[in-house]
């Protein structure tokens, strides 16, 4: 008697990636004890940050959305400096996955106060936020938000931000991209600061000239 030996195809689970879940997060335990995020969270709060506060509109007994404690955004750009990220956009996009920052921010961070821009035909964006930096020590020494659509003028107004909340210019500045223009090494240089920048090669052609005044950069061999 011949029998017949029919071959069947594996079934295995089918994996369904359209689906939307819902589930329970216990955000204490994101992240470990010793977890770089509550170090400094536990440092910052130990420090006097009332002056980060002392515009703010949103206040006790009044109408108005609560705004971001300044604790909560330097803890999350200090955390995510630690982690070699230095870019607003970055930052946001990691909040979306990150332990740490998803910590920091008890799963939801969300700016009332933000600003947006215009970039060519594109949509609205949000706007840029300007850090000073001592790269010495480390620290952020200035904050701004801006609404243009590049940096070509950010340099000299974050200069000249320092010099009023310090009381002096910075002896050196370093910037790249936008940042690095005719008119910031002009800027700098009528400043008294020493600027090093990066020209790109389109950076490099001479600007226009405007009516009757023209200047020219030379190099002097001795």
């Amino acid at each position: 008697m011949n029998e017949t030996c029919i071959s069947k195809l594996p079934r295995f689970q089918p994996i369904d990636r359209t689906q939307i879940l819902l589930r329970t997060t216990d955000v204490e335990s994101l992240i470990a004890e010793d977890h770089p995020a509550r170090a400094i969270w536990i440092f910052l709060s130990r420090l006097d940050l009332s002056k980060f506060s002392e515009e703010q509109r949103a206040v006790e007994g009044d109408v108005g959305r609560s705004a971001i404690s300044p604790h909560l955004l330097l803890s999350i750009w200090i955390y995510s400096y630690t982690r070699g990220v230095s870019s607003a956009r970055q930052i946001s996009r990691e909040m979306e996955h990150e332990p740490g920052l998803q910590w920091l921010a008890g799963m939801h961070i969300s700016d009332p106060d933000a600003r947006f821009m215009r970039q060519g035909m594109e949509p609205l964006r949000r706007a840029n936020v300007q850090f000073t930096t001592d790269t010495a020590q480390g620290l952020v020494v200035g904050v701004a938000v801006s609404q243009a659509s590049n940096d070509a003028k950010e340099l000299p107004l974050a200069m000249d931000r320092f010099q009023e909340q310090y009381g002096s210019y910075p002896a050196q500045v370093v910037a790249d991209g936008d940042f690095t223009n005719h008119e910031s090494v002009i800027a700098m240089h009528q400043r008294g600061i020493e600027f090093f920048g990066s020209f790109g090669e389109r950076r490099l052609r001479r600007p226009k000239a405007k009516g009757r005044r023209r200047l020219s950069c030379r190099t002097l061999h001795s």
